[in-house]
């Protein structure tokens, strides 16, 4: 496995991923959003975009954006294709960016995401706390969770 910096070229193979992804993690969301996301990666100094590879294969994806003026960073658009879960790419994916985020933000910051009541889960196991819920936020039986880690 391999975890690398998003280039242009990485556009399609990652839409694709965020594409075969339930409706039901990225409800509100469509890939236009998506892609002018990523894309601002290219772009900027503190958007972060990066992909997984796999012998050669484009298995997930995932990036952060770092808001120094709110001592911030926000774990963003972080997935894995449907067919490649539950083999380990998206804890190695999200250890990953939670280091780089350490890398950039040196002492004792927030890091930050929403995900829904499918996968917060997932990330209390890294220690990530809820801060707060909002029901039907995304559709009627979609909740959307706000969560925080401390570093």
């Amino acid at each position: 496995m391999n975890i690398r910096t998003f280039k242009e070229s990485d556009e399609a193979g990652c839409v694709a991923i965020f594409n075969s992804i339930d409706d039901d993690f990225f409800a509100q969301l469509n890939a236009d959003d998506f892609r002018r996301w990523i894309l601002r990666s290219l772009n900027t100094d503190n958007h972060f975009y990066y992909v997984v590879e796999d012998e050669g294969e484009m298995v997930g994806c995932g990036g952060f954006i770092i808001r120094e003026d709110v001592s911030e960073a926000i774990v963003a658009w972080g997935m894995v294709h449907p067919d490649h879960q539950k083999k380990g790419y998206g804890l190695e994916l999200l250890e990953f960016r939670i280091n780089e985020i350490k890398k950039r933000m040196a002492h004792g910051k927030i890091v930050t995401l929403d995900t829904t009541q499918q996968t917060y889960e997932f990330f209390e196991k890294l220690g990530f706390k809820v801060v707060r819920i909002q029901e039907g936020y995304h559709k009627k039986d979609l909740h959307r969770y706000d969560m925080a880690l401390d570093y």
